[in-house]
């Protein structure tokens, strides 16, 4: 990176305002602030007053010398300096800071009666929830930097404003560039469609194009599936959450989106079966539920899950505030790592690929491809066929000899 514009002093003056603006909190800012003194300090001693890699990396190599992994609090300091360095690097390039995750943006809110708007729209066009939840999540990032910039709402965004997003969205992958390019030039229609802005156009939006080349996932066997359960500690109530969770996508195949959205009124206790709207498609599904699942999800809901009677989600973060699960992912990595379960780095090895092995004993065990789709939840056995790559018994059969 090059010298920015402004110099170290003002750069992290406009830092601090984002900050504020953000809703950052006191306790927040002030850690930051330290952290910053100290940065100045180093960059005074180099004689540098504009922002460089070379200030940023020395800075890190210094602070991480001083306070070593074994020291206390090493970790949350060091990954403070690097948020610091992120932050200043961001306001230098980009003018703001961004974000790469935000689950409920304070900021959210000026922009919250158009993305209602926004969400009545994108689902009068057909999209599914979860497309729906994947656009929102740019649209967070997209308000956060518009905030910054000072354009609220959406509707009076610039070509500039809109540029500037796109810029900042090359720092992640193509897939993920892909998505976000999506989400843009569906707020764009919407804003075009409903008279709010006629300036912006669809093709000042890229279309960047992702052909997914996706590894083979990992299979787990019986044997695996068994380790796994066996390390989750059932005493305790987040093992009793993360128990009936893991035999719901074992021994149902259900994606981790419908386990976590799952609702008390989804299930019917006496003919034993989940009814649910299935978040990617849109369409219902009706599984058989099992025995040792149902007690499993029984004894968490009577014995571990928190009191927030006003959720109607079964599965809830055990962190005030009792919020919904959003995801299992951490969970499953550590779960996996208990269980010392060999795991090749390059095969999907999350919550999907339970779901894969499941599609794979079914193929084993010759049930019809039909039945699969059925259980899977897929709207046509063609999204099904993607699972017989799992399937190597049955591709052994096809295996051509070769005279040597």
């Amino acid at each position: 990176m090059g010298s920015s514009k402004k110099t170290l002093a003002e750069l992290s003056e406009s830092m601090f305002e984002s900050m504020e603006s953000l809703g950052y909190s006191s306790q927040t800012s002030t850690i930051y602030r330290q952290v910053y003194r100290q940065f100045a300090e180093y960059a005074q001693e180099q004689g540098c007053l504009y922002l460089t890699s070379g200030l940023m990396d020395g800075f890190i190599a210094k602070f991480a010398e001083e306070h070593p992994e074994n020291s206390k609090n090493a970790v949350k300091r060091n990954r403070e300096v690097h948020r610091l360095m992120s932050m200043l690097q961001d306001c230098a390039i980009h003018g703001v800071i961004l974000h790469s995750s935000l689950p409920t943006p304070k900021f959210l809110g000026p922009y919250k009666e158009e993305l209602d708007d926004f969400k009545g729209f994108a689902k009068s066009r057909g999209l599914s929830d979860a497309s729906i939840a994947r656009i929102c999540f740019v649209l967070g990032q997209l308000s956060s930097f518009l905030y910054q910039k000072g354009t609220v709402p959406f509707s009076p965004m610039n070509k500039a404003d809109l540029s500037g997003f796109i810029r900042a969205q090359g720092r992640f992958t193509r897939k993920t560039m892909a998505t976000s390019m999506y989400a843009l030039k569906i707020l764009v229609l919407f804003l075009n469609e409903t008279g709010r802005n006629a300036e912006l156009t669809q093709e000042d939006i890229p279309s960047i194009k992702y052909v997914s080349r996706r590894s083979l996932p990992k299979i787990w066997s019986d044997e695996e599936c068994r380790k796994l359960l066996d390390v989750v500690d059932t005493g305790t109530a987040r093992g009793k959450r993360d128990y009936a969770i893991l035999l719901l996508v074992i021994n149902t195949g259900m994606r981790q989106c419908d386990i976590l959205n799952l609702k008390f009124g989804d299930i019917d206790w006496a003919d034993h079966t989940l009814h649910f709207v299935q978040q990617k498609t849109g369409l219902p599904n009706t599984l058989t539920l099992d025995e040792t699942t149902g007690w499993a999800i029984i004894d968490y809901i009577r014995n571990g899950r928190p009191g927030n009677d006003r959720c109607g989600n079964i599965f809830l973060r055990h962190a005030a505030p009792y919020l919904p699960l959003r995801s299992f992912y951490t969970a499953l990595t550590r779960y996996i790592r208990l269980a010392d379960i060999h795991v090749i780095p390059e095969a999907m090895h999350g919550m999907h690929s339970l779901r894969h092995s499941l599609a794979a004993r079914m193929l084993r065990e010759d049930v019809p491809i039909g039945t699969v789709a059925d259980v899977l939840g897929h709207s046509g056995i063609q999204s099904t066929k993607d699972y017989l790559q799992a399937d190597v018994s049955h591709l052994r059969r096809c295996a051509l000899e070769v005279e040597l």
